[in-house]
């Protein structure tokens, strides 16, 4: 090939019609031109008709020819030239997305500063009614540590293109990027949608992932704007709207149209509710007073904005994890830590899931301190009996004597003999005395007398009464039973 035709072979590309090469044509044209002059030569009518077909199937031969040579020039694969245009293609795409997000997260003005650049990244809107919509991947948290970021960008791209197809016939869909748990989308339409007709579409295109992909997503529509420059209040209102999964549950899809009308109640941080819910978990051991008050803060919190309520909850969490830590005598190497409870409070989706969350943990929160209270309740138990076991001589001790040498009141003491023991501290001092003085009678130097000064007993009729009470025996039976 010489260098000119080599020149004309360089200077097409895709798209471009193909130009054949010179000398080819030259040594076509020339070879029909001596068929032409040897046909003519025979000066025959014969000669005069074949020269007129021969001439017709030259042509229309040369022409396939070129046909073919063009198609097999235009079919071959993308060279470097190509791939590069691809490149381009795709930074003007992101390039798009990013001043579509500066227009979202800005507005005002921004609108109609944005509107040529989005035109040179090839976004055209060319209705008057926009709509915002953010679709987010609930429990991502949790989906974050099973999945690769890229099988989660999967799973946004089939997201994407199911919403692009759903919403086709609708208005023209962009699809303006991506953050770590969201998507958003302009739907840009000629008419303003019926009530209720993007909520259903959505709806539709989230059920669909589900279904195929196991995977949940949440959506919030913002409300219609007019005009490129009012589609960020749109994407505002859609951010509010998504949030509201908080309350609604999973693969919900809120308009803000729904929510706009309630009127959220500004309440600071319920520190009362929080303590009353320890007070009755950790001092009163009671379950079911502490569950009433969870369920209070739960109901109050639900009248607030769903960003707040779920400040709330979550810091109501971490005060129950601190309480399980700080619980005494507790080993918290099986407890979350704090960082840990955090982040599976944040990765909890619901309200609802919040809250069973905190269930359980006051659950344990219930054991810790009914393990702790009987460690507790024991000791003080031992200390009475380890006062009595030196003091069981002295005829006056009492039940305040053991009370002060607890360090407790004599009626809580009572109340902890009871529980532990089914007996009363001053029951514990009459078995104490009566098992050694059976001890002290096993030892026939002892008379009945002695022996009952010898356990405090100045009154020797009453311990007589008394051995026989508790022993079914008299002091005299008892001796002569141990003598067979």
């Amino acid at each position: 090939m010489n260098q000119q035709e080599e020149k004309l072979t360089e200077q097409t590309g895709e798209g471009k019609k193909q130009i054949f090469p010179l000398g080819i044509l030259t040594i076509c044209f020339l070879g029909a031109i001596v068929i032409l002059r040897i046909i003519l030569g025979l000066h025959t009518f014969l000669g005069t008709v074949c020269c007129w077909i021969l001439g017709t199937v030259s042509y229309f031969g040369l022409f396939f020819l070129t046909a073919v040579f063009l198609c097999r020039r235009t079919s071959r694969p993308p060279d470097k030239r190509t791939e590069q245009g691809g490149q381009l293609h795709a930074m003007s795409v992101r390039a798009g997305q990013h001043i579509l997000l500066q227009l979202l997260q800005r507005g005002g003005t921004a609108g109609q500063e944005m509107e040529s650049l989005l035109k040179h990244s090839g976004i055209y809107f060319p209705y008057p009614y926009y709509c915002a919509a953010v679709l987010k991947i609930d429990d991502y948290g949790l989906i974050s540590d099973d999945y690769s970021d890229e099988d989660i960008g999967l799973f946004k791209f089939s997201m994407a293109n199911i919403a692009s197809e759903l919403l086709e016939g609708h208005g023209e869909v962009c699809h303006a990027g991506n953050g770590m748990d969201y998507m958003t989308f302009i739907i840009n339409m000629e008419k303003r949608p019926e009530p209720g007709e993007l909520r259903d579409i959505f709806g539709d295109a989230v059920r669909l992932e589900a279904d195929y992909f196991g995977i949940g997503f949440s959506a919030g529509i913002g409300t219609v704007a007019e005009g490129l420059s009012s589609v960020s209040e749109s994407y505002n209102n859609a951010l509010d709207a998504v949030e509201y999964r908080l309350f609604y549950g999973k693969q919900s899809v809120t308009e803000y149209g729904s929510i706009a009308g309630q009127e959220s109640v500004h309440m600071d941080y319920p520190y009362d509710m929080e303590q009353e819910i320890l007070r009755q978990a950790i001092r009163f051991h009671n379950r079911v007073k502490t569950m009433e008050c969870l369920d209070e803060f739960v109901e109050q919190v639900r009248r607030i904005s769903a960003e707040d309520a779920c400040l709330y909850i979550h810091q109501l969490g971490v005060a129950v994890n601190r309480a399980l830590r700080q619980t005494e005598g507790i080993s918290t190497e099986h407890l979350y830590s704090m960082r840990e409870f955090s982040h599976f409070m944040n990765a909890l989706t619901t309200l609802k899931e919040k809250q069973q969350q905190i269930r359980t943990s006051l659950d344990e929160l219930f054991q810790i301190a009914a393990e702790g209270a009987d460690r507790k309740k024991q000791g003080i138990v031992q200390k009475v009996e380890e006062f009595v076991g030196l003091n069981y001589r002295n005829p006056d001790i009492t039940l305040e004597d053991m009370a002060m040498a607890a360090g407790l009141s004599s009626n809580y003491i009572r109340r902890i003999f009871r529980d532990q023991c089914g007996y009363s501290p001053m029951d514990y001092l009459v078995n104490y005395r009566i098992e050694t003085a059976k001890e002290l009678l096993r030892d026939t130097s002892h008379t009945a007398k002695e022996v009952a000064e010898m356990v405090g007993y100045v009154n020797t009729k009453y311990f007589y009464s008394l051995f026989k009470k508790q022993t079914g025996y008299t002091t005299y039976e008892y001796k002569k039973s141990l003598e067979r």
